[in-house]
């Protein structure tokens, strides 16, 4: 639907293992807008500590969410993250969220990424 404020569920698994210090980086199209305040981690990421909980920054110019703080994963494991975002007032199919991961916070060394199937299609609904 389009201009709907709307929750998703992400799913994804890193190709590679995340040592303690490395970064997840969504980038979600533009033509979303995202909610951060109802944007959270499901499942598959434990706080680095208890001072030091996983994080989820946003930049709502960009729409990058970056994901820091969580201990290593050894063998990669699927990540779930809910997101509410609002659906682009355009209608048609729209661009994928990118995913990337590094080394750590400097994002000078990328360790993966990918485009996810994570597309939809946005239609006209009447009242």
């Amino acid at each position: 639907a389009r201009n709907k404020e709307m929750d998703y569920t992400l799913t994804f698994l890193p190709k590679n293992a995340l040592k303690d210090g490395s970064v997840i980086v969504l980038t979600v199209p533009t033509t979303y807008t995202i909610n951060s305040g109802s944007s959270f981690i499901v499942s598959g990421l434990d706080d680095l500590s208890e001072d030091s909980t996983v994080g989820m920054n946003f930049n709502l110019v960009s729409n990058v969410i970056t994901i820091t703080n969580f201990k290593a994963i050894t063998t990669p494991q699927l990540v779930s993250l809910q997101l509410r975002l609002k659906n682009p007032d355009n209608v048609g199919v729209t661009s994928p969220i990118y995913i990337q991961t590094y080394t750590d916070s400097t994002l000078a060394t990328l360790i993966d990424q990918d485009v996810t199937n994570a597309i939809t299609y946005i239609r006209n609904l009447r009242k």
